[in-house]
């Protein structure tokens, strides 16, 4: 890798301006730390600096690569050399390509100069940080660990998914496909107070059920100037339907969609004109009694293919790359001989349970079970007032 990062290297340049400007910056103060001082901050910017260095000379493709090992071996185009390591023409135009001067129609000989010593000093730093032997660092070597999987991830994965074309026959199979999710017709949503039906119910259990549902709503009737009347009586007499949380239908079509609802319950719902109407009457379904109110509607929605075609590219995209990584690291962990030891594992668990327990005291006294604000308990929010 050494060899191959000559062209690369002046990508951490900001690493060795940053140093240079604190350098120039420091007061006499600054030293009287002693040597063990300096010592520690020229360390830690020699990690940083061989860092950048090291990760952005793994990210170069191979034919920049030899295109700079190439210069660097015509003596015509090295520049300066620290040590037995030249600095090539190479290396000070990509240091420029990477970081433009303010005024580039005007480069004057003292500006390259200016930049050809950040490229001098970001040599010597990574000379002084392998003669340190940083690149041993535990630090170093888990952050390089690290950013090479990230690096290894984006030339996978990345470029074969955002790198390729996305036709409109594909568009318009996906659009297709969920046609549902960018077109949606008109809607509405209930507040419903059901009175299940066993399935075996008797003739004479459906007519007591029913007359509990009418007296449900006589209530309900005359509750109309009580915002949290109707909900008081949702929760005192409803019951859970299979398709809807207890009281709160959700959102459904004329058609019932996408719950399944029965077309007499459907009907009436879209007979009721504006949010607050209750049906004067109870309704009846194939498995229950239903007395409701409307409480939301929204207006269906049209969208063609052109209008969500951005949107369209990103989910398949996204769509995509889950499916090429799940795809990628299953095929590297087959490769990889990898063995678990279970029983190892299930020790360690173990043993961070018990850690676990031993930091947290036992709680004996009983915990009051969550409430709504204002001291409600949980349910659907206050419906609107009923409507004369």
């Amino acid at each position: 890798m050494r060899g191959s990062t000559m062209a690369t290297r002046q990508r951490g340049q900001s690493a060795g301006c940053r140093l240079k400007n604190r350098t120039g910056e420091m007061n006499m103060g600054t030293y009287r730390g002693g040597a063990s001082t300096r010592r520690t901050v020229f360390l830690r910017v020699c990690v940083v600096c061989f860092l950048s260095m090291l990760i952005l000379a793994c990210s170069k493709d191979r034919g920049r690569d030899e295109t700079a090992s190439g210069k660097a071996g015509d003596a015509a185009s090295v520049l300066a050399k620290v040590g037995k390591s030249p600095i090539t023409v190479s290396d000070l135009k990509a240091n420029l390509a990477d970081k433009p001067m303010r005024h580039t129609l005007q480069v004057s000989e003292e500006d390259l100069k200016k930049r050809l010593d950040e490229v001098i000093l970001e040599e010597v730093l990574y000379q002084e940080a392998l003669r340190l032997k940083l690149d041993q660092d535990p630090e170093i070597r888990k952050r390089m660990r690290q950013m090479l999987t990230q690096k290894l991830m984006d030339e996978k994965i990345q470029k074969e998914v955002w790198g390729r074309e996305i036709g409109e026959k594909e568009l318009q199979k996906y659009y297709d496909k969920h046609w549902d999710e960018f077109n949606r017709a008109e809607q509405v949503r209930l507040a419903d107070i059901y009175l299940a039906l066993p399935a075996d119910a008797t003739d004479e259990q459906k007519a007591e059920i029913k007359r509990k549902a009418e007296e449900v709503l006589a209530k309900a009737q005359e509750a109309k100037g009580d915002r949290f009347g109707f909900g008081r009586l949702m929760r005192e007499y409803s019951d859970k339907h299979e398709k809807y949380r207890k009281g709160d239908t959700g959102y459904f079509d004329s058609e019932g969609k996408p719950l399944g609802l029965d077309q007499g319950l459907t009907g009436a719902a879209f007979a009721l004109e504006k949010v607050g109407d209750m049906a004067d009457r109870v309704i009846e379904s194939p498995d229950g009694y239903h007395v409701i109110m409307l409480v939301s509607k929204r207006s269906g929605v049209e969208r063609t293919l052109e209008d969500v075609k951005t949107d369209l590219e990103r989910r398949i995209r996204r769509e995509q790359l889950t499916r090429v990584r799940t795809e990628y690291l299953e095929g590297l962990k087959k490769k990889a001989g990898i063995q678990v030891d279970e029983k190892a594992v299930a020790g360690l668990a173990g043993e961070m349970e018990k850690e676990a327990q031993a930091r947290v005291p036992l709680r004996t006294e009983k915990v009051p079970p969550p409430r709504a604000p204002g001291g409600r308990s949980s349910g659907p929010p206050p419906f609107p007032r009923a409507h004369d």
